[in-house]
């Protein structure tokens, strides 16, 4: 069954939890779908998880389509979102053109990190299903001399302000725990946790790092293998067993008949000699 948005409104109104994971290729998001997971981000995460940029902020829409493309290839069943790239949110006119641009490629829906409502507002005015990843640290850091208390009770009031004008999912991320669990009672829309404790409507992970395949081990992650470690390891065999001849071994080899190697043989002395 297709999942939409209509099936993560009523997990919701279920108190049944949402899954999302960040996917970034054909192999993982097909596996992910298996799993069962509800969501799959192509998050711009794969800028630093898989293509080696420094920041997230260097992926192109180029770079994202191109994940997307592949991810979408590999999942039937579950909603797919795709975050537009930094280039992309400078405007409500160029968030909306490259919006469409990732529909055509088969998202869902798209993600986008503003504290303001005037792009959700266009994007949802034009039919596009809108996931907004609300970063408490960047409020912080927004507003440094802010107090405390004003900081966390602006973080709810965006929140519910962002469903006003259309949102159709909220990502909380690195919000206290108390504070996402105030905003998510007062939302109808879905919410996703990610270090925002237990209280949200689903929660949120970055495939490489949960499968350890990434150094970054931030606290709210939870390491669910040790696939670096693993890799690392079958790799290193691979290049001994190579160098000593144990690879490739009679069971990884084919063979020609005795008779056709001597046909092979005479045609490739008369080629030579022709």
């Amino acid at each position: 069954m297709k999942k939409n948005l209509q099936f993560l409104n009523e997990k919701k109104s279920q108190k049944s939890k949402l899954t999302m994971l960040s996917c970034y290729d054909y192999p993982t998001s097909l596996l992910a779908e298996q799993a069962g997971v509800d969501i799959i981000l192509v998050g711009d995460s794969v800028g630093t998880k898989m293509l080696g940029y420094k920041s997230p902020n260097q992926v192109t829409m180029e770079d994202m389509i191109h994940h997307i493309k592949a991810v979408r290839r590999g999942i039937t069943n579950s909603y797919l979102v795709g975050d537009l790239p930094l280039s992309s949110v400078q405007s409500p006119a160029q968030a909306l053109r490259d919006a469409r641009v990732f529909l055509n490629h088969g998202v869902d829906g798209v993600k986008i990190e503003v504290f303001e409502t005037e792009i959700v507002s266009l994007l949802s005015e034009n039919g596009i299903e809108v996931c907004v990843d609300l970063i408490y640290p960047f409020l912080q850091h927004r507003d440094p001399h802010k107090p405390v208390v004003e900081l966390l009770a602006d973080y709810v009031v965006i929140a519910i302000d962002h469903q006003r004008h259309g949102a159709a999912l909220l990502v909380f991320t690195m919000a206290p725990e108390e504070i996402a669990k105030l905003a998510t009672e007062q939302l109808k829309i879905p919410t996703i946790g990610v270090g925002s404790g237990r209280y949200t409507d689903g929660q949120v992970l970055i495939t490489a790092e949960m499968l350890g395949m990434s150094k970054a081990t931030p606290y709210y992650n939870k390491l669910y293998e040790t696939f670096e470690e693993r890799t690392l390891r079958a790799m290193r065999q691979f290049v001994n067993e190579v160098t000593t001849n144990e690879f490739p071994s009679e069971q990884n080899s084919q063979h020609a008949g005795e008779d056709e190697l001597k046909e092979v043989k005479e045609l490739i002395r008369r080629m030579d000699s022709a």
